[in-house]
Order: structure tokens, then C-alpha cells, then sequence
């Protein structure tokens, strides 16, 4: 089967605007896994405004894979498809997290209800400060040995010092 893109609910409605400088935002989303993940699958989360300057968040994945896991989802920054036809580019696949392999598995790390917790810690590295409005998305890279459902959740904290410099 091709590759597919899943939106999240946030990816309809609008994008924050500038509310004050020195304030921590954050945007997050629990969306679902609906059919076992393929290379190349996508999922757009929720989209950063411009002059966003992220500063942290996380990733937690229930258990998709089982067995002997492989399942792989990096977490990136795409442009958004302005014309709402074209699909939108990746800027960079794995801007807030490159994951390695995804376990999900509850005891690792206990307190997570159920989950893995992958942190995204700053700086990141390509941009500082995103000059346009952003989509946050996840990409397959490997496929679940066993694949299944679940659900992830991401959250990115970011400042938005006021306009977008050039």
C-alpha cells in the first residue's frame, strides 16, 4: 500500500497568533495510530506560527510494535501546503527527534502511563526561529515488526517573541 498522510484534529483549526513576549507556549495533540504504520506514512500534529522559537516538548507512544520492536517515527517541521492541494515538503525529518527504535512498552519508563516518553530538548539545529508557519510531523522510517494501533501524543513548548525576522 503507498504512503499516507493522517491530520490530526488540530490541523484544522487555526494557527496561535502573537500573545506577549516571554511567554512559554505550548501546542500538543493525542492523536490515534488508525492501521498499522507503513514507511512513509506521515502525520501532521498541529502547525507552529511564524516566529516561533521552539524550546522543548516530548513524544509519548503507546506500544505499536510487539515482539521484537522496530517501529521508527521521527519527529520533523514541514512546510504548510498554503494552497490546501499541494502536499506539503519536509524542511527537516527529524528537526525535534530522530527515535531510534519505539518500544512503547510500559515499563520503559514506568511513570508514563503506558507509554514511552522521548524528550525533545533544544537547541535545535537547523532553525532557531521558524521564519513561516510550520507543520510539526511525524514520519514512518521503520516499519513495525508486528505492527499495531495506538495512540502518541506530542507536545512542543515553544516562545513567540513577536515577528519572524529574515
Amino acid at each position: 500500500m503507498a504512503a499516507q498522510r493522517f491530520l490530526s484534529t488540530a490541523m484544522g483549526g487555526p494557527t496561535p497568533t502573537f500573545i506577549g513576549v516571554g511567554i512559554v507556549l505550548s501546542q500538543f495533540v493525542t492523536m490515534a495510530v488508525p492501521e498499522t504504520p507503513e514507511v512513509g506514512d506521515t502525520y501532521d500534529f498541529f502547525r507552529l506560527p511564524a516566529g516561533a522559537v521552539p524550546v522543548g516538548g516530548y513524544l509519548a507512544i503507546s506500544d505499536i510494535d510487539t515482539g521484537t520492536e522496530t517501529f521508527e517515527l521521527d519527529i520533523g517541521i514541514a512546510n504548510d501546503d498554503t494552497d490546501g492541494v499541494a502536499a506539503s515538503t519536509i524542511i527537516d525529518a527529524d528537526y525535534f527527534l530522530n527515535s531510534g527504535v519505539l518500544t512503547g512498552d510500559a515499563v520503559s519508563p514506568p511513570l508514563t502511563n503506558g507509554a514511552e516518553l522521548r524528550r525533545f530538548n533544544g537547541p535545535f539545529p537547523t532553525q532557531p526561529q521558524l521564519l513561516q508557519e510550520t507543520i510539526v510531523r511525524g514520519t514512518v522510517i521503520a516499519l513495525a515488526a508486528a505492527g499495531g494501533t495506538g495512540t502518541m501524543t506530542v507536545r512542543v513548548d515553544y516562545l513567540l517573541p513577536g515577528s519572524a525576522t529574515s
